[in-house]
């Protein structure tokens, strides 16, 4: 059985997005790409990709036709299961790769069925709506953070609304060139 992580892209002021959800101040800082050797390592223990139908949508059309030399972690992306909660999708491509797998019903069960079936972690990229209902329920048990060096203001934040108040414990924490900041947290059971 898996853990349920929550990876996310976050401004300095805990914002996941503009209002717009134009994800551009991801750029900030010099951009993300200093932080994918970690991730890359951290991934090795995920057996899953779990995407809300927003975000499928905006990785499908990116990272199919992408290769190592562009990013170092396609290949993992690429090859690994992919899963997609949505009403809407009857289908998920995945380019000239598997297809993920579209599913049906409330995210927080998925979730839950999909840390059950994996032997390895599953991981959440992105999905602030799917994100904010798997914090709420209390069901994701890593959050891993990227901070980059910006101050929104306004969009859309980590979490809103009541939130279980299960503590957190830093895991780990690096400082990255152009002032990108990596966080990794466990939940205390």
């Amino acid at each position: 059985m898996g853990t349920l992580i929550l990876d996310m892209v976050i401004s300095i002021d805990a914002i996941t997005a503009a209002a717009d959800g134009d994800l551009g101040f991801h750029d900030a800082g010099g951009g993300l790409g200093a932080t994918m050797a970690d991730q890359l390592r951290r991934l090795r223990t995920c057996d899953a990709i779990l995407l809300g139908a927003q975000t499928y949508r905006l990785f499908s059309e990116f990272w199919p036709t992408t290769t190592a030399q562009d990013q170092q972690i396609a290949p993992f992306i690429n090859a690994t299961p992919k899963h997609v909660v949505s009403s809407t999708l009857d289908a998920a491509p995945w380019g000239q790769h598997e297809p993920a797998t579209v599913e049906r019903g409330d995210g927080v069960e998925v979730a839950r069925r999909l840390t059950r079936k994996y032997a390895g972690d599953v991981v959440v990229w992105g999905s602030i709506t799917l994100g904010e209902s798997l914090l709420a329920a209390g069901a994701v048990d890593a959050l891993w953070l990227r901070v980059v060096p910006v101050l929104m203001g306004a969009g859309r934040p980590l979490a809103t609304g009541p939130l279980l108040q299960a503590p957190w414990h830093l895991q780990s924490s690096v400082a990255y060139p152009g002032g990108v900041l990596g966080l990794v947290y466990q939940r205390h059971v």
